[in-house]
């Protein structure tokens, strides 16, 4: 959520108010079981909310007339995350003044977090947008209230700790009798549908056994990959609730070092670095299993040396194996009292070299390539325009899909409401009116976020239009900046200037994608 610019009193100049005041309702449930319901949690907030805004324009006191304007729905959102469609949608609603106060059932429907309601409450103060709830003693327009949200909101926060601290007391109690917590089933075991226990397979454990004497055997990660990939063996396949097959994924290194570290298998659940005894029975003898961990403590429990830090690798994130298409990740070799630093394909690191042959390159060699290229820019006066052009034309292709994309969206939008008018015409005794109503409101919903995102993406756009002068300015300044920088610098002035590099390793040649909009720039022919 964007924090909106402020004025010099710290809030945005004051509009004349309408003559009525403007109430939007939001609800939310957490799961889509309720949202389902004939008269769900969603209704029934609504109809609360709405009964209040009716009761307070009908007051003879009040100052001015309350109107319920919109109501703002999210079906099946958590309250820990901000994106929410309609809650996005209702936060564009008060940048564009549409909104003076927003009602909620209770505070906790539009936030569960005090650090994420702060976020909202601050655009709230910003657009002079009161909040209140219709069962809680809140009203923002009084100090009061404002002392009431903050207690509130606190202890809103504390209930969520206690149950995440219950949770967590739970789990380590049940590790420590033996008992399997859940998560993903691992090779050799199911999971017993009366108790959630785990049982033996008796068709896969052979293959457990036998992945640990193949590494007993080679002491590589690399050549049990590569012979588990030639009988074709692949990790656990399992079926879910609702009837959906996930099929197990071919070894790689990550997956063969879990397999192998794993304590499940010689009957162990372990809690926080300490072993205790499972209910369940063990596929892999205790001392076997033991004797595999020394074996990959001894060399190295990935296989390789690891990775650089973050501070050495320049290129971190942004260089890609063109073979493959697959991340190249910064590693190093050791020969001797001198270090080698390479960049290695993610194909060739999980599964060996026969995975990609083309993807490993010197560190030094690719990183010289690109920072030669970026240089090269400012000292080209023709590769310099080209660059603005290149932008500019990403940029204007950019806007015009953003636009056509919205007239679509709107155009479905009206479609999809018209449907949602026919459905509540219907008698309500139809059996599945609510599911179609409810399969009908998410889409709005959905659409309606789209929608808000798209507009928010254009008026970005707005500001993103490339000068030529400054761009050549820029790259002339590259150079003598960058021999100043420190490495984790530079670090990030390459994720700034480039959108990914692509390595490949079969020519050596080395595209910088620059930013924005992607431009292609070839920085093979200046080291070569």
């Amino acid at each position: 959520m964007t924090r909106p610019a402020r004025r010099m009193n710290g809030h945005a100049d004051p509009l004349p108010r309408a003559t009525a005041r403007r109430v939007a309702v939001y609800t939310r449930v957490s799961t889509d079981e309720q949202a389902i319901l004939e008269f769900n949690s969603l209704q029934a907030q609504e109809q609360i909310c709405k009964t209040y805004v009716s009761m307070r324009s009908d007051d003879p006191a009040a100052k001015e007339k309350w109107v319920a304007s919109e109501t703002y729905t999210d079906s099946g959102y958590s309250g820990g995350t901000l994106e929410r469609p309609g809650l996005m949608r209702l936060m564009t609603d008060i940048e564009a003044r549409r909104i003076d106060t927003i009602i909620v059932y209770k505070v906790d429907r539009l936030s569960r977090s005090i650090h994420q309601f702060y976020r909202i409450w601050e655009v709230l103060q910003h657009y002079g947008v009161d909040l209140i709830s219709a069962t809680q003693d809140l009203n923002t327009s009084t100090s009061q209230g404002k002392l009431m949200l903050n207690m509130l909101l606190s202890f809103g926060q504390f209930e969520r700790e206690q149950i995440s601290e219950r949770t967590r007391d739970k789990v380590a109690a049940a590790r420590k009798r033996g008992r399997w917590t859940g998560g993903m089933p691992i090779l050799g075991y199911d999971i017993d549908p009366r108790g959630g226990r785990l049982t033996v397979n008796e068709d896969e454990a052979p293959m457990v056994r036998e992945i640990f004497k193949l590494y007993e055997t080679m002491t590589s990660l690399t050549k049990v990959v590569e012979e588990l990939g030639r009988r074709g063996w692949r990790r656990k396949t399992w079926t879910l609730k609702s009837g959906l097959v996930r099929k197990g994924a071919a070894f790689d290194k990550p997956g063969l070092l879990h397999l192998l570290r794993n304590p499940l298998y010689c009957g162990k659940v372990s809690h926080r670095g300490t072993f205790y005894p499972g209910e369940h029975s063990a596929i892999i003898d205790y001392d076997a299993w033991a004797h595999v961990q020394v074996q990959l403590n001894r060399n190295g429990s990935a296989g390789y040396q690891g990775e650089r830090s973050n501070s050495e690798a320049l290129l971190k994130g942004l260089l890609r194996c063109a073979h493959c298409g697959r991340a190249m990740t910064p590693s190093y070799a050791v020969k001797g009292a001198r270090r080698y630093c390479y960049y290695v394909c993610q194909s060739r690191l999980k599964q060996g070299a026969h995975a990609c042959p083309a993807g490993r390159v010197a560190a030094k060699e690719v990183e010289q390539r690109v920072v030669e290229q970026l240089r090269a820019i400012g000292r080209d006066p023709e590769l310099t325009a080209e660059t603005v052009r290149q932008a500019r034309v990403q940029l204007q292709e950019r806007r015009t899909s953003l636009a056509a994309e919205r007239r679509e969206l709107a155009k479905d939008l009206g479609r999809r409401r018209a449907s949602m008018k026919r459905l509540l015409g219907r008698n309500s005794g139809t059996g599945d009116l609510a599911g179609k109503l409810a399969e009908v409101q998410g889409k709005i919903q959905a659409s309606e976020g789209r929608i808000a995102a798209i507009d928010r993406e254009l008026a970005a756009t707005k500001g993103q239009d490339v000068d030529e002068r400054e761009v050549a300015m820029a790259f002339e300044a590259f150079g003598p900046v960058w021999e100043a920088l420190l490495t984790t610098e530079r670090a990030r002035i390459l994720g700034h200037l480039t959108e990914g590099i692509a390595y490949d390793g079969r020519d050596g040649r080395t595209v910088v994608m620059l930013r924005p909009g992607g431009i292609a720039v070839d920085a093979t022919s200046e080291t070569s």
